[in-house]
């Protein structure tokens, strides 16, 4: 991907403020300079032998006019540059948003991504600024331009003098914009952990905990451990950095002793006249502020530079663009098969599944069991494509998924998982993801599936995050994210401990409904409840990533090996449930 093609989207709908604050620039760069002169002639005036009160008045009455007009062009100016700042942060977010597109999530759940992620956040806003500041940089050429235009005329080589004595400044920046991004990557990761930590204490999911465990001094000492390790490592590097411009400033100060000699110099040899010593002090001084605003916008320019290297190799990881496009191949069959499957997570030593094989046919029901940690969420979420997997070991119509279009590969699942989302939206958006639901669609699966669907308004907001939204109980959430799932409508379904949090009735219920109205579409079932299994058409059962039986219940409870003793533990288990309860 070339980052250059950011640029148009970048400063969309901006570009008629952008000349109308180049146009205020250059009219306060004229009025600057207005007022240079306009002071020189009131000064003098007053120290002429014979002050004319009327010149003074005049003087004073256009001074007081470009006072008025330099003010109201800045109110104008800071309007547009607002309006300049609003509109660049809209199309940064849009572009951010819109180019982060992974094509699975197996690199995305991992810290490396949260700190990448962290860094490109703050490339992007260096962009930000620097389209803003290249604005004030023209805008400040423009006055430096005619403040050396005018010292010129009076005293030709001081311009000279005061363009080398600035150069220091442009070099000092430089550096210190290498060493702004060295510290974002530095810090990026303690900065993200007391942010982390400030969410716990403020979450009210998180809140829950804290009261019923008294957690919050041990996760405020965190939180205060980590502060303070951020605070050291910042305080460090602005140390430095007011070093580096403590020893500018002094440079500075001693480039306008050098140029206030020169000015003496002029004035003592009747070269300028008391007015035009006024005026150009004002002109040098005036000149010195803007170097540091020019210095300021060169630093941005160099972590520009820098911010593009990273964002091309950020975008190039989480974003489709870039990856060339495949075409779409018709699936005539539903059929999916596994051969030697191997996978492992990043930063991982062992690996999670090995040597799976495994074939699910089309319209087939199956159940995936086995022990926590045996390798069954993410063989759901491989079938499903959400993880980077080798070429030629998961094949749908027997085609090698890795040939296919990833968005036509999803539009073949349904999915939901243990940590399924719980979005701030109404209950229709909610279920349907889409700003024009299909409420007959809906209230079909309403009728279908009894007691699914929360009897309330359609257009109730769902959670806690606004006034007058409505939170849901936790099998509540589960059951419209199970709603959700239905409402895709695909080939197949994925539920991944989809039903942990609804009532025994409830759960055998919905997925007995499911197996009797959609016959011809694969259920891929994950659970830990032994006593469904009897409704699926083949059981998986799974310890330590890999496949250890295959078989209907009947089979595997004939064969007495590892299904067996799951389904007569948990068996004793709620045997010894109900007569507790009995005693009781």
């Amino acid at each position: 991907m070339k980052f250059n093609l950011l640029k148009k989207e970048i400063h969309h709908n901006s570009w008629r403020l952008y000349v109308t604050i180049l146009v205020l620039g250059l009219l306060t760069a004229l009025l600057s300079t207005s007022q240079i002169e306009v002071t020189k002639h009131l000064t003098d005036t007053l120290v002429s032998n014979s002050i004319n009160s009327q010149q003074v008045i005049l003087w004073m009455g256009l001074l007081f006019s470009v006072y008025i007009g330099m003010n109201l062009i800045k109110v104008i100016n800071t309007y547009f540059q607002d309006k300049v700042r609003i509109q660049m942060s809209f199309n940064l977010d849009t572009i951010f948003l819109n180019k982060i597109n992974p094509q699975t999530i197996t690199n995305v759940e991992t810290p490396k991504y949260q700190n990448e992620l962290n860094i490109a956040k703050y490339g992007f806003d260096s962009i930000s600024g620097l389209t803003l500041s290249f604005l004030q940089f023209v805008s400040l050429l423009f006055s430096i331009t005619f403040y050396f235009v005018v010292i010129f005329q009076k005293i030709w080589f001081l311009p000279f003098i005061i363009l080398l004595l600035n150069l220091p400044k442009l070099l000092t920046e430089s550096k210190l914009a290498v060493k702004d991004y060295q510290f974002v990557e530095q810090t990026t990761e303690v900065s993200r952990k007391r942010s982390i930590l400030q969410s716990l204490l403020l979450t009210p999911l998180a809140i829950k905990e804290i009261l019923i465990f008294s957690a919050k001094p041990f996760i405020l000492n965190h939180w205060d451990q980590s502060y303070r390790e951020e605070i050291i490592q910042t305080l460090k590097y602005k140390r430095h950095e007011s070093v580096k411009k403590l020893i500018l400033g002094l440079q500075s100060n001693l480039g306008l002793l050098l140029n206030q000699s020169v000015l003496v110099f002029a004035l003592m040899n009747k070269i300028i006249s008391f007015g035009d010593y006024i005026s150009l002090l004002a002109a040098i001084t005036m000149i010195e502020s803007s170097f540091y605003g020019v210095a300021s916008y060169y630093r941005q320019i160099k972590q520009y530079h820098i911010s593009t290297k990273k964002l091309v190799d950020f975008f190039g990881k989480y974003s489709n663009i870039g990856i060339e496009s495949k075409d779409s191949v018709s699936i005539r069959s539903k059929d999916l098969s596994i051969q030697n499957l191997n996978f492992q997570y990043p930063n991982q030593k062992f690996k999670t599944l090995n040597g799976i094989h495994l074939n699910i046919k089309s319209g087939e029901k199956i159940s995936i069991v086995g022990s926590n940690g045996s390798g069954k969420s993410t063989l759901s979420k491989i079938i499903a494509g959400l993880h980077d997997i080798e070429a030629q070991t998961v094949f749908i119509g027997g085609i090698d998924i890795k040939l296919l279009d990833s968005t036509s590969y999803f539009s073949n699942f349904s999915m939901v998982t243990q940590d399924f989302m719980k979005y701030p939206f109404t209950l229709k958006e909610n279920i349907s993801l889409s700003d024009k639901p299909n409420i007959e669609k809906i209230l079909s699966i309403k009728r279908t599936y009894s007691n699914l669907i929360p009897d309330i308004d359609l257009n109730t907001v769902l959670g806690y995050e606004y006034e007058g939204s409505r939170q849901l109980s936790g099998g509540q959430w589960q059951k419209v994210a199970l709603a959700r799932a239905l409402y895709k409508d695909c080939e197949f379904m994925i539920l991944d401990e989809a039903t942990s949090a609804l009532d025994p009735e409830s759960e055998f219920k919905f997925i007995n409904t499911y197996i009797q109205e959609e016959r011809r579409k694969n259920l891929i079932f994950i659970t830990h409840r032994l006593n469904l299994c009897k409704l699926f058409d083949r059981i998986i059962v799974m310890d330590n990533g890999r496949i250890v039986e295959v078989g209907t219940h009947h089979q595997l409870m004939n064969s007495r090996g590892t299904y067996y003793n799951l389904y007569q533990s948990q068996k004793m288990e709620e045997e010894y449930n109900g007569l507790v309860q009995t005693t009781i």
